[in-house]
This record gives structure tokens, C-alpha cells and sequence, in this order.
């Protein structure tokens, strides 16, 4: 469409509009885009950053599903102590490798995770060789995409516990040595005890004894000494 100015020359205004805001729509599209590529280049080396980090963590790291058990991720660590695969403890539930818990016991356990945010355990788990072990599990809730799941920190205390009951049977046996040995000597004490009672007898009538003895040498003497008026 062509316009007339006040000179009489035509102009193409409105195209040129047009064309100056389909421009600037372009433009900004381009920028919003950029921002959006921007923004997922950040959250693909974010997740990396934490893909190392969790792979690489010291420490036993399962991430599960809140409402199912169902295993989400696990770490190297955890996939060289318990002898599977990150492949095939993707495709296990929390349950299969703790011993204690039931269908019933894991969806309280979830429940109560979900309304804490957190939860502090001690608990048995079985690995692929079919080995027990004890394990502290200290879990976290987190929230990925909108959707709830717990992060279980897994510290093998096996040998701590081994420690621990090493400990307590040693304080078991000293404290029956202790026992023992009080018995003991309190029956050592009670034969002593005896053995003065009845030599305090013993000396009583070997009092008595010499007493007697003694009342006879005096009566024979003083018969002795009426014979002889």
C-alpha cells in the first residue's frame, strides 16, 4: 500500500512498518531462543557437575523413587560393593536388597521420609553374592522435575559392628570372669569364716579342758595335803 505525504511524493510507510516489526519479533525470538539454548547448556553441565560428583562420591549413593522404592541411580560405589550393575539396579526395587523390609514396611518408611523430609536407619542389605552386611542409611527427600524422590547416604558399618560386638562379648566375659571370681571369694570367705567359728570352739574347750585338768591337779594336791594330817 502506497501513501501520499504532503509533498505528493508516495511513500511505503506501512510496509516498511511492517517489515521493521516482523524485525524486531525475529530479533526477539532469536533472543528468547538463545536464552532457552543458554539455559539448557546450564542444565546440562549442571547435571554433569553432579553426574561426576555422584559418581565419584566416597560414599554409597541410591537415588529412589518415594512412592515406588523403585531404584532411580546408583554410584559407582555402591555398584562395586554390591556387585550389580547400574543397568540392573535400575531395574530393582529398595527391597530387594534390604533385607528387613516388607511391601508394608517399605511404604510406611516412605510415608514417614516423605512427611519428615529425612530419616535415619540402621539396617541389613544383602548383595548380589548373597553376602549380608550392615549399613547406616541416612536418606533425604529431594525433589527432581516435580517429582519426589530419596536420597539414601549408605555407610557399610560391618566392621563396626563386628567391633562393637567384639566389645560387648569381651565386657560379657569379664564381667562373668568378675562374677566368677566374686563367688569366689565370698565362698572363700564363708570357709574362713567356718574355719575360725569352729576353732574358736575348739579353743573353748580346750579351755575348758585345761580348766578341768587343772581343777584336778588342785583337788588331787589338796587330798594330798589332807593325808598327810
Amino acid at each position: 500500500t502506497r501513501l501520499t505525504d504532503v509533498t505528493g511524493f508516495q511513500t511505503c510507510a506501512l510496509p516498511i512498518s511492517l517489515s521493521y516489526e516482523n524485525t524486531l519479533l525475529a530479533q526477539s525470538l532469536n533472543e528468547e531462543i538463545e536464552r532457552q539454548e543458554q539455559a539448557e547448556q546450564e542444565l546440562r553441565e549442571s547435571e554433569e557437575k553432579y553426574r561426576i560428583l555422584f559418581d565419584q562420591a566416597g560414599d554409597h549413593l541410591v537415588l529412589f523413587d518415594l512412592k515406588t522404592g523403585g531404584i532411580a541411580e546408583a554410584n559407582h560405589a555402591v555398584c562395586e560393593a554390591f556387585g550389580y550393575s547400574t543397568s540392573q539396579l535400575q531395574k530393582m526395587n529398595i527391597r530387594d536388597i534390604d533385607v528387613f523390609f516388607t511391601d508394608e514396611g517399605l511404604r510406611q518408611r516412605m510415608e514417614n521420609i516423605s512427611r519428615e523430609g529425612k530419616d535415619v536407619f540402621e539396617t541389613k542389605c544383602r548383595l548380589k553374592s548373597g553376602e549380608i552386611r550392615d549399613y547406616l542409611i541416612n536418606v533425604r527427600r529431594v525433589k527432581i522435575r516435580g517429582k519426589d524422590f530419596g536420597l539414601c547416604i549408605n555407610r557399610d558399618i560391618t566392621e563396626r559392628k563386628e567391633t562393637e560386638k567384639r566389645a560387648f562379648d569381651y565386657q560379657k566375659e569379664l564381667e562373668e570372669r568378675v562374677k566368677a571370681r566374686t563367688l569366689e571369694l565370698i565362698q572363700a570367705n564363708e570357709r574362713l569364716r567356718k574355719e575360725i567359728e569352729e576353732r574358736k570352739v575348739v579353743e573353748q574347750e580346750l579351755l575348758k579342758a585345761q580348766c578341768i585338768e587343772s581343777l584336778g591337779v588342785l583337788a588331787g594336791g589338796i587330798a594330798h595335803d589332807f593325808n598327810n594330817f
